[in-house]
């Protein structure tokens, strides 16, 4: 379902529709998207997959980070060292 902002009883049928049947909802401004409606379910989904989707690329960066520094025969910086050279 698409809605635009200059219609308040459209929004209001957008609300009842997210909240009864859990569609999401697009709400539009002269023709452009500018905002969704979602359930408050759907959007505790999405965060949950954001935040894993988030950790995974974390992680593929540091195991591509750390072949990188193995392949430049880069040896790691004990953290204590790391921590001195900062003056922490």
């Amino acid at each position: 379902m698409t809605v635009t902002v200059d219609s308040a009883h459209a929004l209001e049928d957008a609300v009842r529709e997210v909240e009864e049947h859990g569609q999401q909802v697009i709400v539009e401004r002269d023709g452009e998207p500018v905002a969704v409606l979602v359930s408050p379910g759907f959007l505790k989904v999405f965060r949950e997959f954001a935040e894993e989707l988030e950790d995974r690329l974390d992680l593929e960066a540091y195991y591509e980070a750390k072949r990188d520094a193995a392949e430049l025969g880069e040896k790691p910086i004990p953290y204590e060292t790391f921590r001195k050279e900062l003056g922490l």
